[in-house]
């Protein structure tokens, strides 16, 4: 066939409708670029667990995590502009959009355009640099021009920097050790000079109030000792052998005082009684060394004396109501020597039981005793001679009358009543009336003789003793016991300073303590916690470290002084 054949036949066929086929062949002879495969999801490859590690100070360049893709199709893909979804932080199931500064930014995008068969490309996206430790994520969708799309989730996990761990964790070691430490030495060691402080106070307030000198002296003793105890304690030495013995010794003068006092508070015929055994005392306690069983004894002695006062003062006010009862009838009766001795035998005792003691009591009694019990039996006997008293008086008038009678010559209203005082005398005589009664009617009849015979020599009624007040109260110290002082707290020469001192770390270490219970639920740390840095990782850190040092027990209560 000719060429002008093969043109003429290529006119006939456009020339008899062959312009689809031509639009065909078209189509397929055109570059494969033009083709529109849609984006398979297997496109991006499944994303592994981002870990970003925070530094000690703030960072301010954000963090580049990267995603693959790969064309695994026969044919190209060509890709739409990634799309970037929220930044939201995982706690837990819940999600929640995380607020940052910054907000997440693609970075590179290698996969834009066409993507060729078996051809791989890459997306960095820019984390924002204030972000904070914990578990996020981020959803990351690549479109396809033709139709797809691949998603993956990424996930983020923020760790705050293992040095910043090791810090809380040192500071829950240093507050652990600062509660052990108070605990076992600064508190006992407070307890303890609250002690000493409150026992030197008291010391001084009694060498300032004392009227004795031997314990006043004592007492300024007493508190330089307790000053020095103070720095020993703070020294961390063992004194508590010397507390004791100086509370001890406090207890001593404190009862010391009150004897001493109540030896030197009788007044009149009384004031020298106790003198002896209170000067004994004294020169106990003006010793060199003190020695305590001395001082003890020596207090002991007087209180059993100062014990026996009571009685004594009774049995002298015992007699002196019965010495004013029988002087008078004594006075008439002054032939009866039986009568008379026991009347000069009981002024006697009387007369001398307010004087100075003297000499050793017998064993098992004091002298104060002795003196009660011999001027109570004088005036008992006293009091049953009233009888014998008024019938002597009696005996007496009589025979008086009688010498009057005989030696004078009296006018005869005198003699008539000299003689009818006598039958008075003589039926009183024989009356079974009381022996008081009969007493003091004696003495009535005697002072009608005398009225009768101005010459008559009257005798002087006896002086009863003088009326003994009681000098001594009921807290005077009779009662020799040691009395327990309460202890005030104190530090250096401030006790409530000390107080307040105590009270306030004991409220520390209680809220240092409670702090770690209330944290022990907390079981994860910083190793096993890919996103350690929360505040609750803080607070289990704090538990961990303080846990290492104290051992969680029962709280103490506060102000309570316990080691």
């Amino acid at each position: 066939m000719s060429l002008r054949m093969l043109w003429n036949l290529r006119l006939c066929l456009c020339g008899a409708g062959a312009l689809p086929l031509l639009f065909l062949a078209a189509l397929v002879s055109a570059p494969a670029s033009f083709a529109q495969s849609p984006v398979p999801d297997t496109f991006l490859a499944e994303p592994k667990p981002v870990r970003v590690g925070l530094n000690l100070g703030i960072d301010a360049e954000p963090f580049i995590i990267g995603m693959d893709g790969r064309n695994a199709t026969t044919g190209p893909i060509q890709l739409a502009a990634p799309v970037i979804g929220p930044l939201l932080s995982v706690e837990g199931d819940v999600s929640t959009q995380a607020a940052t500064r910054r907000p997440v930014k693609l970075r590179d995008n290698g996969c834009s355009g066409v993507i060729q068969p078996g051809q791989s490309c890459a997306i960095s996206l820019a984390l924002p640099p204030d972000l904070g430790a914990g578990r996020y994520m981020i959803d990351v969708m690549l479109p396809g021009v033709g139709g797809g799309q691949s998603t993956r989730t990424i996930p983020i996990h923020v760790r705050a920097s293992p040095w910043l761990a090791g810090l809380v964790i040192a500071i829950g070691v240093a507050l652990g050790a600062l509660v052990t430490d108070w605990r076992t030495a600064a508190r006992p060691v407070t307890g303890r000079r609250i002690e000493a402080a409150s026992l030197r106070e008291n010391a001084r307030k009694l060498a300032g109030a004392s009227a004795q000198p031997s314990v006043q002296a004592r007492a300024r003793e007493l508190v330089r000792d307790l000053r020095a105890a103070d720095a020993d304690i703070i020294a961390g030495k063992d004194i508590a052998a010397l507390l004791a013995d100086r509370q001890q010794r406090f207890e001593i003068l404190h009862r010391c005082e009150r004897l001493l006092n109540a030896a030197a508070a009788p007044q009149g015929e009384t004031e020298n009684i106790f003198r002896p055994p209170a000067r004994r005392l004294t020169a106990t306690l003006d010793a060199v060394d003190w020695k305590a069983e001395d001082i003890d004894a020596a207090g002991r002695a007087l209180a059993a004396e100062l014990a026996g006062f009571q009685r004594l003062h009774d049995a002298a006010a015992a007699y002196n109501a019965v010495a004013l009862r029988l002087s008078a009838g004594v006075a008439r009766c002054r032939k009866s020597q039986a009568i008379q001795k026991d009347w000069r035998d009981a002024a006697d005792l009387r007369e001398r039981a307010f004087g100075e003691m003297t000499g050793t009591p017998p064993a098992g009694t004091t002298e104060v005793a002795r003196r009660a019990a011999e001027l109570e039996a004088a005036t008992a006997k006293l009091a049953g001679q009233a009888g014998a008293i008024g019938d002597a008086a009696l005996e007496e008038l009589q025979a008086a009358i009688a010498e009057k009678l005989a030696a004078s010559k009296p006018a005869a209203s005198a003699r008539t009543a000299l003689e009818d005082m006598a039958r008075q005398a003589k039926v009183l005589a024989a009356a079974p009336q009381g022996a008081q009664a009969k007493l003091d009617a004696a003495v009535a009849l005697w002072a009608d003789f005398d009225r009768l015979s101005p010459a008559l020599e009257t005798a002087e009624a006896a002086v009863a003793g003088p009326a003994i007040p009681k000098i001594l109260p009921d807290d005077s110290g009779l009662r020799y016991e040691w009395e327990m002082e309460t202890f005030q707290p104190a530090v250096g020469a401030s006790a409530a300073a000390l107080q307040r001192s105590l009270r306030r770390w004991n409220w520390i270490t209680s809220l240092v303590t409670l702090a770690g219970i209330a944290a022990v639920g907390v079981l994860v740390l910083w190793v096993p916690n890919t996103a350690w840095g929360t505040v609750q990782d803080v607070i289990l850190a704090l538990l961990g470290g303080a846990g290492t040092r104290l051992a969680i027990g029962t709280l103490a209560a506060p102000g309570a002084p316990q080691a």
